[in-house]
């Protein structure tokens, strides 16, 4: 559900498919411009809605389990992804099509984010991975957490 947080009033009440179930969730993340929502769902799939509608705009479906987070580009032009599945998939978030898989990561809970610039997609997850958001390849070494062998 999305509320007015000034009046604390439901808005719209987001239509969901089967298997993507209330409680089912494991991030959301608005747009840059506040005009459409991201969920990532158990199911794996990425649900995109309209906010101002309420409208479903699009299944993002690519991923094979639990879709753990979710980040618009800083444009609003594309998605990015992490899964259970080990992988993150970048979305184009107006056609609604995968636009790139980039290759497994060293955990099943990755937590991605763009940078401001858009160019690069961090990961992380027991280490951070730093990957060209174009072509998909680790443009930084892993970079492990202070103390460890990494």
């Amino acid at each position: 559900m999305i509320w007015d947080s000034s009046t604390g009033q439901v808005i719209h009440k987001l239509r969901c498919p089967a298997g993507f179930s209330p409680g089912k969730q494991y991030d959301v993340g608005w747009s840059p411009q506040g005009d459409r929502l991201a969920a990532a769902g158990a199911d794996g799939t990425v649900m995109v809605w309209n906010v101002a509608t309420g409208d479903q705009i699009h299944a993002l479906k690519g991923h094979t389990s639990v879709v753990r987070s979710v980040y618009w580009s800083p444009d609003g032009r594309r998605l990015v992804s992490g899964s259970e599945d080990r992988t993150v998939r970048i979305w184009d978030s107006q056609a609604g099509r995968e636009l790139l898989v980039l290759p497994d990561t060293p955990t099943a809970y990755p937590a991605v984010a763009w940078s401001p610039s858009g160019r690069m997609i961090g990961v992380a997850g027991g280490s951070l991975m730093i990957f060209d958001a174009t072509i998909g390849y680790e443009v930084a070494p892993q970079l492990a957490p202070a103390g460890t062998n990494h």
